[in-house]
């Protein structure tokens, strides 16, 4: 089975390591970038299989960016924050 890659949108810091270690061991390759800023700056977006937004977005930003991705990657899966 392909490793699933997966773009990690993080917003706090603090639990960076923690939450890439813990996507590492459910099997996916995983890059991150900081913030609704940083996924938009992303060139590589549709080469991911999975979107991971932080809990730690604040709403207001969460659905400016889920509209974005879901405009501009219509196949992309966005999952949810635990």
């Amino acid at each position: 089975m392909a490793t699933k890659r997966i773009l990690y949108v993080n917003h706090n810091p603090a639990t960076l390591i923690r939450d890439e270690q813990s996507l590492m061991r459910a099997g996916y390759e995983v890059d991150t970038v900081f913030g609704t800023d940083g996924v938009m700056a992303c060139r590589s977006v549709a080469e991911y299989a999975f979107v991971l937004i932080d809990q730690a977005c604040p709403l207001e930003d969460r659905d400016k960016l889920t509209h974005w991705l879901e405009e501009n990657f219509p196949k992309l899966t966005i999952l949810p924050a635990a």
